[in-house]
């Protein structure tokens, strides 16, 4: 932290146009980042819950790769790259979402066959076989669907019905 704050204040007082030097956002950058650590520094423990927001401003040190990508080829060309294919890049991430939340309405579907509530009024759902279904919501569904389009696979839930298989199993090899 040391050497970022020396860079700074190099560069501010080498600098030609202080003026100009001021309006660059990254430079900014480099000042809220700095921040977090003097306040650190100077409170100690005193204002721990102010400590979780101080913390929360250091993630502004991300935004610096940005800043050294300008000097960088390679950078350059990622990024070039990255703009050229922002279409594409879109309508993939459109496709996928489509791809998640069909996938999760099939296998939450296939995997229920009835219903009834607990003693806590909760509904269940069940399967054919008379098991309670793991997935109990769309958004629990969602999260397997996840798991399984990118093959982590946790195992935790797993469908029960030929219908679910099927759906899961289309879900892998599109992943």
């Amino acid at each position: 932290m040391i050497w970022l704050t020396f860079e700074l204040i190099v560069r501010l007082i080498f600098c030609q146009d202080l003026s100009a030097m001021l309006k660059l956002p990254f430079t900014w950058v480099d000042i809220v980042s700095n921040i977090p650590y003097y306040i650190e520094l100077g409170s100690g423990a005193r204002i721990a819950r102010i400590l979780i927001l101080i913390r929360l401003l250091r993630l502004t040190r991300i935004l610096r790769v940005f800043d050294l990508s300008k000097h960088n080829v390679g950078m350059q060309s990622v990024w070039g790259s990255v703009v050229k294919s922002v279409s594409g890049l879109t309508l993939l991430m459109l496709l996928l979402t489509v791809i998640l939340f069909v996938g999760s309405s099939i296998i939450y579907i296939s995997e229920m066959s009835e219903e009834e509530f607990d003693n806590d009024r909760n509904i269940l759902y069940y399967v054919p076989s008379g098991r309670i279904s793991p997935f109990q919501s769309i958004i629990h569904t969602l999260w397997y669907v996840i798991t399984t389009i990118t093959t982590t696979g946790y195992g935790d839930d797993v469908p029960i019905t030929p219908a679910g298989y099927t759906t899961a199993s289309v879900l892998i090899l599109i992943g």
